[in-house]
């Protein structure tokens, strides 16, 4: 049966890219032929592969592989990982939390409610438990008042979790194509967290911009009602240096700007903060705007640019 690896990495979008955890480093070792650590410990090749698949993906260039069928090693991986945890009983709960977390579930409610885990104390001890063994990570917002959240530590088990593993039956049976297609439809909604995770590494590790490479905290801002949220926010002891706005799904316009302004207003400390807009593209209008105003732009081009040696 055939099946679709996108770029060159298998089904799920950046599989070579694993937490920093023993044992998936180990296998992810022996699967590559090489030694524990090495590029996985490094935060662009993890990033890196997930976006460039999902640019590739958002011009619909499918490319053709046989690394998907039932007896492939990634296709089950997954499972076998943490089915192999000594601390995890009853998997199958912690496969439906992880798929949860995948689709977009990333506060403890709305998990929950999509994980169908029947009580509250229930799914604490499942996310601690997750937490603990690097399969989840917990994100809290910077100056803002928002209840925690939750994300997928790895892009390859987000992507699997979100896609593979509700399909598995329909890739099974040889529809390939169908999942294939239904992936292209939705990647972009996929792919806006990542980009924005993407975004906040490139600031916290190598830009040189004085007020990223000067920042103590590089996070996101969000309040408990959900009315302000910035995708980047770039704190020091003596205020918030910087925040921005990252846009996967189209090209950043003005009115991207115009909302960040509005944002940075209504953070605490906010009001002098340097504004950065992080695209796939720009309107020329908002190159303009960012010209003559200082507004800092980051493209895709920079943020996987190689840093100077």
């Amino acid at each position: 049966m055939q099946s679709y690896k996108f770029a060159n990495h298998n089904f799920a979008t950046g599989a070579s890219a694993y937490p920093d955890h023993p044992r998936h480093q180990r296998q992810r070792a022996e699967h590559d032929g090489g030694a524990p650590g090495g590029r996985q410990a490094d935060v662009r090749s993890r990033r890196l592969p997930a976006v460039s698949a999902a640019v590739r993906l958002s011009r619909r260039v499918p490319v053709c592989s046989r690394e998907q069928t039932k007896d492939e090693p990634l296709f089950e991986e997954p499972l076998q990982l943490i089915r192999g945890e000594s601390a995890i009983r009853e998997p199958g709960n912690y496969y439906e939390v992880l798929r949860a977390i995948a689709r977009g579930a990333t506060h403890f409610n709305e998990i929950l409610q999509q994980s169908k885990i029947s009580s509250g104390q229930l799914l604490t001890g499942r996310l601690d438990r997750l937490a603990k063994l690097r399969y989840i990570d917990e994100r809290r917002p910077i100056g803002g008042n928002g209840s925690p959240g939750w994300s997928v530590s790895d892009p390859f088990f987000r992507f699997w979790f979100r896609y593979v593993y509700p399909n598995r039956s329909r890739l099974q049976r040889g529809r390939v194509e169908e999942v294939c297609e239904a992936i292209l439809t939705d990647i972009d909604n996929h792919m806006g967290s990542i980009f924005e995770q993407v975004c906040r590494d490139w600031a916290g590790r190598y830009s040189a911009d004085p007020q990223l490479a000067g920042a103590e905290d590089i996070g996101a801002h969000w309040t408990r009602t959900h009315d302000v949220e910035v995708d980047l926010v770039a704190r020091s002891r003596k205020g918030i240096l910087a925040v921005g706005s990252c846009k996967w799904s189209r090209r950043a316009d003005t009115h991207d700007l115009d909302r960040l302004i509005e944002l940075r207003g209504r953070i605490r400390g906010g009001g002098s903060a340097a504004l950065y807009i992080f695209a796939r593209d720009f309107h020329k209008r908002l190159v303009e705007h960012a010209e003559r105003d200082g507004v800092r732009l980051v493209s895709a081009d920079e943020l996987f640019a190689e840093p100077e040696s």
